[in-house]
């Protein structure tokens, strides 16, 4: 009867440290930023009704124009959950993209890329792993 007893424990012990050496993997290789979705559509245009009906008509893909004092984002306009990583990177209450930033994006994402996310497209984990250098 102790054998049983005995044996019943240490497989429970087993179990517990297979389980338990699942959760710290599972728990350290997880991703640490999740980045959601935003609305389609922002407070700001980077193109005028002509250059973007020329390029429609001629399927030219449009370029991010961006001023030369670059553009900024008033972060209370975002989802909460986009405003908390903003401020965990340690940005304020608005972020200034500057063209020096856009030109490292379009090189790192394409040009079209960077446009539709300047437009109001949210950024994959992938692609914001790409983007990180050029802040």
């Amino acid at each position: 009867m102790f054998k049983i007893i005995i044996i019943m424990l240490g497989a429970i012990l087993v179990i517990l440290l297979v389980g338990g050496g699942y959760l710290y993997y599972k728990l350290s290789n997880s991703e640490v930023f999740v980045i959601p979705t935003t609305k389609q559509g922002s407070d700001f245009s980077t193109e005028t009704g002509a250059s973007a009906s020329a390029n429609n008509e001629t399927g030219d893909a449009p370029s991010a124009s961006v001023p030369a004092t670059g553009f900024t984002i008033d972060v209370s306009t975002l989802p909460e959950s986009q405003q908390s990583i903003i401020r965990t990177l340690g940005f304020g209450d608005t972020v200034t993209f500057t063209p020096e930033m856009v030109a490292c994006a379009e090189a790192k994402l394409g040009v079209v890329r960077v446009t539709e996310i300047i437009n109001g497209a949210s950024p994959s984990i992938i692609e914001s792993t790409k983007l990180v250098p050029c802040l």
